[in-house]
C-alpha cells in the first residue's frame, strides 16, 4: 500500500532524528536474509544500545543531504538497506554486524558514516576488530597498574631483607 507524502514525511523526520543521535551508521545489505535472523539481530543490537531499521534509500538520500552528512550514493548501494544506529559507542555496531555477517552469508555490511566521514566496507571491517572503549580503559589500567605494583613488591621485599639483616645483627651482638 502506498503511503502518501505526510506519512512519508514522518518516517523521513523519525529517521532523521535517529541520524543525529546515532554516534555511527553502519550501511548493510540485508537481502535473503530472513526475518526471525533479522529480528535476534535487532534484539542483539538494541541490548548494546543499537538499533537496526530497513531504510528506502530515496529517504536516506533525502536525510543525508537535509543533514548535510558525508557523501553516500545510496541508490549505488547493492541490495536492500538496512542501518544499523550506534547510539552509545562507535564499536559495538560494527562488532555486531562482523559477528552475524560471518553466521549469515547474505548479510554484507556495505560501509558506514562515522564523524560525518564515509566509511567503506573495509573500514568498518577494521574498525569492527578493533577493541572496544571497556576493553582499551581496561587495558590502559593495567599499564598504569602494573609499576606501581612492581614497585610495592619490590619495597615490601627489600623491607623484609632490611628486617632479616637486622634481626641477624641483633642475634650477633647479644
Amino acid at each position: 500500500m502506498s503511503k502518501n507524502r505526510k506519512e512519508k514525511e514522518k518516517i523521513i523526520k523519525s529517521f532523521a532524528n535517529d541520524f543525529r543521535k546515532a554516534k555511527i551508521l553502519v550501511f548493510t545489505d540485508y537481502f535473503g536474509i530472513r526475518a526471525n535472523e533479522l529480528n535476534q539481530l535487532r534484539r542483539t543490537l538494541k541490548e548494546n544500545g543499537c538499533k537496526y531499521q530497513v531504510i528506502k534509500k530515496t529517504f536516506l538520500e533525502k536525510i543525508l543531504e537535509k543533514d548535510g552528512k558525508a557523501e553516500v550514493e545510496a541508490k549505488k548501494l547493492p541490495g536492500g538497506l538496512g542501518v544499523i544506529f550506534g547510539f552509545e559507542d562507535e564499536v559495538s555496531g560494527p562488532k555486531i554486524a562482523l559477528k552475524f555477517s560471518k553466521k549469515e552469508e547474505n548479510f554484507k555490511i556495505q560501509g558506514a558514516i562515522w564523524h560525518d566521514r564515509y566509511l567503506t566496507d573495509k573500514d568498518v571491517l577494521a574498525l569492527a576488530q578493533s577493541p572496544s572503549k571497556e576493553e582499551l580503559i581496561a587495558s590502559l589500567l593495567m599499564v598504569i597498574k602494573n609499576p606501581v605494583y612492581r614497585l610495592n613488591y619490590a619495597l615490601k621485599n627489600n623491607l623484609e631483607k632490611f628486617v632479616f639483616i637486622l634481626k641477624g645483627l641483633t642475634e650477633k651482638s647479644s
